[in-house]
């Protein structure tokens, strides 16, 4: 595909032969491929004029290319970086807002609050557009609890907010530690959903220049560090005048797999940073996954695994797994939440695919007559009818020697597997899948090639776990995952600032 498009680009410039420009329009193509929205070259005089313009104000440009200083954009990312950064900066041109006398007294009575999250409770009133960023466990999603309650208290109107992430599993959550805190009647109205259906996008849509805007007082994204940058300026754009918006999220996370991830920069720009963490506490694990960001880690902090070929993997998981088969029907399949094996990989032979199957194949094998086997799932297509969502987990219990299973999901619904949308095993996660959720205990995978998605990738897999941490990688892998970084390139922090 991209020798396909270098080779159209070449032929709108009236070239046949030019190795040396093929070469650049190939790295750029792939470069976009991988979630970057521009490309650094050296010799801007290789490419003709007839390709590019220079990068203006402009975000409609009329040739293919864009050129701003050493950065080189196809028309399409010039535009999303150029559409976003007028958006945010709008939202930041609006006048802040004074903080009431009843606002400043709802905050004052809440207790259990540190400095960093009242000054970001604060930030968000006064701002039209805030961002809560930290590690896990620092109380991001805590703090925006407090901050929905104190500005519905303070407020004479009920105030309508929409929560939203990139999957259901994040919203529901968010909802459901926003309601754990304690009812607010009449003063609040509150609904959440994935961000898809909050923006009314249908897959591969696009509505980057919409005028529709989201009917809420309040905004609020968790597990922002997921929005590649097509899906966040559609959110930018459907953010009314006279709405909020709040992201939230950590920006050493692992950033969309494609189409550019401007979040990291945002939290480094504009974010209120909460760096307390409660869930890891001040011990080992804290430090192991501070070190991470640095590139610099010592040995201690976590257990380091002996690196062992696939299928001793799958013996060894298989021990290591809680026993996932039961002489009677089970009635709070739990401890799956408490345990998890994450895997830097999908695809190949220690990929979470191959080893689901021959983990599921291994324990069906050993199911008697009248024993149950319970496989935790995980669903991959949204079904908003069953309020399933790319991301909820559940376990599917199956009896042997019989073709139906019923699942199982939080506040003990069950639905039938013929009735579920796209679902997969999980007894092995991704550590992209994994965003979003905690376990006790985590065990890492780390074959080599696993060193292509950076310190992001260790990071997120550590700061899966609350208490333990089990590490398997060669030490070239674990040196070339060090020195590696996923963030994406871009030209959005210098614009930014140039502007600002």
């Amino acid at each position: 595909m991209e020798k396909i498009i270098a080779a159209h680009l070449m032929q709108r410039a009236g070239l046949s032969q030019a190795p040396e420009l093929e070469k650049i329009l190939i790295d750029l193509v792939q470069s976009a491929k991988e979630g970057h929205l521009c490309q650094q070259i050296l010799d801007a005089s290789l490419l003709p004029s007839v390709l590019w313009e220079e990068g203006a104000e402009d975000p409609l440009p009329k040739k293919p290319l864009v050129m701003q200083g050493n950065r080189l954009y196809l028309q399409r990312n010039w535009a999303l970086e150029t559409l976003i950064l007028q958006k945010v900066t709008q939202l930041l041109a609006r006048p802040p807002v004074e903080a009431s006398d009843r606002f400043k007294e709802e905050l004052t009575r809440l207790t259990g609050l540190q400095e960093a999250q009242r000054l970001a409770i604060a930030a968000a009133f006064e701002k039209a557009f805030t961002l809560f960023t930290g590690g896990p466990g620092t109380g991001k999603t805590f703090t925006a609890g407090c901050f929905i309650r104190v500005l519905a208290a303070s407020r004479d109107k009920p105030l309508k907010v929409a929560i939203a992430a990139p999957t259901g599993k994040a919203a529901a959550h968010l909802e459901s530690a926003l309601r754990g805190q304690g009812p607010l009647e009449g003063k609040l109205k509150c609904e959440s959903t994935t961000l898809h259906r909050l923006l009314k996008l249908q897959p591969g849509m696009q509505r980057l220049l919409g005028e529709w805007t989201i009917d809420a007082d309040l905004v609020v994204v968790d597990e922002a560090s997921m929005l590649e940058s097509a899906l966040l300026l559609h959110l930018l754009n459907a953010i009314g005048p006279n709405t909020r918006l709040l992201l939230l999220g950590d920006p050493d996370q692992l950033p969309p797999v494609a189409g550019g991830g401007l979040f990291a920069e945002l939290a480094h720009l504009i974010g209120q940073k909460l760096e307390v963490s409660l869930r890891m506490g001040t011990g080992d694990l804290l430090a192991f996954s501070e070190a991470i960001r640095s590139g610099q880690i010592e040995r201690s902090g976590v257990e380091w695994l002996e690196v062992k070929k696939p299928m001793e993997w799958v013996d060894w998981l298989c021990e290591k797994l809680p026993n996932p088969i039961f002489s009677q029907e089970p009635i709070e399949p739990e401890e799956h939440k408490q345990f998890r094996v994450l895997c830097a990989l999908r695809q190949g032979p220690l990929g979470a695919d191959a080893l689901n199957q021959e983990i599921l194949a291994r324990f069906q094998k050993k199911l008697a007559p009248g024993q149950w086997l319970m496989v935790p799932i995980i669903i991959s297509q949204n079904d908003p009818k069953l309020e399933l969502y790319n991301g909820t987990t559940g376990v599917l219990l199956q009896k042997a020697f019989e073709s139906k299973a019923v699942a199982y999901f939080e506040g003990g619904r069950t639905i039938q597997e013929s009735d579920l949308p796209r679902y997969e095993v999980a007894f092995c996660l991704s550590v992209h899948k994994s965003q979003g959720s905690e376990y006790e205990e985590v065990v890492l995978l780390f074959p080599p090639g696993s060193e292509s998605f950076g310190r992001e990738a260790l990071y997120t897999g550590v700061t899966r776990a609350k208490k333990k941490v089990s590490i398997a990688i060669e030490e070239d892998t674990l040196t070339g995952l060090l020195k590696n970084t996923s963030q994406k390139r871009s030209g959005f922090t210098e614009r930014f600032k140039k502007n600002a």
